[in-house]
């Protein structure tokens, strides 16, 4: 809403878009930089600054492509920016989720494992099964002696993945970056 207000009354989006995403790789990277004992509320704020970043580009970035086209082309322009805002959120997402999957996976397979001399590998093994599958079982039923451990992969895979969006948002940041700023009109015939 803000950004849309900004954009009609100064017929501008270029600085707009470049320092909102500006703003979006500022909260990825301090995502990035999170620490596992963080609290669970100023998690859900860090993942706000993105967001608002990315929710400007949004509005900003289909109007700046519909004000470099002629008005016949605003439909298609309209709609191909839409399938590709889709798709791209589908394959991010699968991405992530796969990144996050490797990560945790590897991550429990080596960091269990190393307890080994201590605790029967079926016992490891069972446990690396059950924490794979579910983070409130890690939270609420893994034995005391693992958890911190369990708590540990979870992080650095939440961090592989993340870092998965830092540079999605540094990519964002890049090619937003040489986007020609044209003339925001007030009327069809685009006259002032």
């Amino acid at each position: 809403l803000g950004a849309g207000y900004y954009m009609k009354r100064t017929g501008k989006y270029y600085w707009l878009t470049v320092g909102f995403c500006t703003l979006s790789l500022l909260g990825q990277l301090q995502i990035n930089l999170m620490k596992p004992n963080i609290s669970t509320w100023r998690q859900f704020f860090l993942l706000v600054i993105p967001g608002f970043g990315y929710s400007v580009l949004i509005t900003v970035a289909l109007l700046a492509m519909i004000a470099a086209v002629p008005h016949d082309h605003h439909a298609a322009t309209t709609s191909i920016s839409y399938a590709f805002r889709s798709t791209g959120s589908t394959l991010g997402v699968s991405i992530g989720g796969a990144i996050f999957r490797q990560s945790l996976k590897g991550l429990l397979s080596r960091k269990v494992l190393k307890f080994a001399h201590s605790h029967p590998k079926k016992e490891l093994l069972d446990i690396i099964e059950k924490a794979s599958k579910s983070s409130e079982w890690v939270h609420d039923a893994a034995p005391e002696f693992i958890r911190p451990t369990l708590v540990s992969c979870y992080h650095f895979a939440c961090k592989d993945t993340f870092l998965f969006c830092t540079l999605c948002s540094a990519g964002t940041l890049a090619s937003i970056s040489i986007i020609k700023e044209y003339k925001l009109h007030t009327s069809l015939d685009r006259k002032n």
